[in-house]
């Protein structure tokens, strides 16, 4: 007698985390949709997201206080959303993304279609629902959403990682517009959705049931408070991206839509230009940035340097990964680097903190410093200190 209490009282802490995560969820999702009204369109997909994210703790927190014996029709509530919430994240993604996105809405029907057949479903008699609910060809239907869900997943960690690619292309600053968190939260969610399957196949326990419990609400409240956070990342000239079997971008020219401040000269266009012309536009880049130390400045893009030598931003983008190998923010850290490895070895140092040296040189913050030195110089800036001096 006992035994059964404790279990009991157990699976009420369960359903009060999950109590916890719908509160949240429903509050934070709302205050997404809110944002949304302030013309901040990307917000609109997460704050729906957030949304289902949360109402799908409902079913389980029904079961788990025992409602549905006293309330069989809340059995099987139409919230179930495996085919949504991943295209969703996909959209929210794609929005805020350093590529202009189109409205295609192609990955949401099979999510709005599932939950217009649960809803449907809901309003028939317990016996029918039980029959189609338990029945193979539905359970089938269910394991296609999963597959479905792993499948925008992978969709949603290739194109945040084509993002990433040009955001280092065309910024010097990078922090915050990598959307490295959207990328670990999306694999974070793969693992649980395996894991998921595979604590299917074996017997319930308090302790699993309760690490998911609290996984799911960390997750909830992380990824709201993290697109609350996040900003549009506006791209500096016009992208033009296409997908297939796998994703490609090129980017191209807007004559009739105003995406940065530079403007070409009369009758340019973005040229495939041969290597000797790449080298010479790259040693011209450089010199123009050493001269002028460009590259302290916190925020250099890359429009500003190819305004400087009139040339369109992604011929000089193309021109510096062709002859120097990297994209445009290592090649504007490595002027960074080399001026902050100046700084350690003279006196000047003595007066200023490893933070400091990273602001003198145009880095925004000491971790960005520490991980642009280690990747450049093979070091810390601190050992490198030491060895040096």
């Amino acid at each position: 007698m006992h035994f059964y209490t404790i279990l009991d009282l157990n699976y009420n802490i369960i359903s009060l985390i999950d109590i916890l995560g719908v509160i949240q969820g429903v509050i934070l999702g709302s205050l997404l949709l809110f944002v949304h009204q302030s013309k901040r369109k990307s917000t609109l997909f997460l704050g729906l997201f957030i949304l289902a994210y949360s109402l799908e703790f409902i079913p389980s927190i029904l079961t788990d206080i025992k409602l549905v014996e006293y309330y069989p029709q809340l059995t099987y509530l139409p919230f179930d959303f495996i085919w949504l919430m991943f295209p969703l994240f996909y959209k929210y993604v794609r929005h805020i993304s350093v590529f202009p996105e189109k409205s295609n809405y192609i990955y949401l029907y099979p999510g709005i279609l599932s939950f217009i057949f649960q809803l449907i479903i809901f309003f028939f008699p317990l016996e029918i629902q039980t029959t189609i609910y338990e029945s193979i060809p539905y359970l089938l239907f269910s394991l296609l959403g999963i597959l479905y869900s792993i499948w925008i997943a992978i969709k949603t960690v290739q194109w945040i990682n084509l993002h990433i690619g040009e955001v280092h292309n065309q910024f010097s600053k990078t922090e915050k517009r990598e959307l490295q968190w959207a990328k670990l939260f999306v694999i974070i969610g793969l693992l649980f959705i395996i894991s998921s399957i595979f604590a299917a196949f074996f017997k319930e326990s308090f302790w699993v049931a309760l690490l998911f419990s609290l996984v799911n609400v960390a997750l909830l409240y992380w990824v709201s408070l993290r697109g609350i956070l996040q900003k549009n990342i506006s791209p500096l000239f016009q992208n033009v991206v296409s997908s297939s079997t796998t994703i490609t971008a090129t980017s191209q020219l807007s004559n009739n839509k105003k995406t940065s401040n530079f403007t070409p000269e009369k009758g340019e266009v973005q040229e495939k230009e041969s290597l000797e012309k790449q080298e010479l536009l790259v040693k011209k880049v450089t010199d123009y940035i050493i001269l002028n130390k460009l590259y302290i400045k916190e925020d250099l893009t890359i429009v500003e340097v190819a305004k400087a030598v009139k040339k369109h931003p992604k011929t000089v983008s193309s021109a510096i990964n062709k002859v120097r190998n990297v994209n445009f923010n290592t090649y504007i850290n490595t002027f960074r680097i080399e001026k902050a490895k100046e700084l350690l070895l003279s006196p000047i140092a003595q007066n200023l903190s490893i933070e400091g040296v990273s602001n003198e040189v145009g880095f925004n913050s000491k971790s960005a410093f520490y991980a642009a030195f280690k990747k450049i110089v093979g070091t810390t800036p601190t050992l490198y200190q030491k060895q040096n001096s």
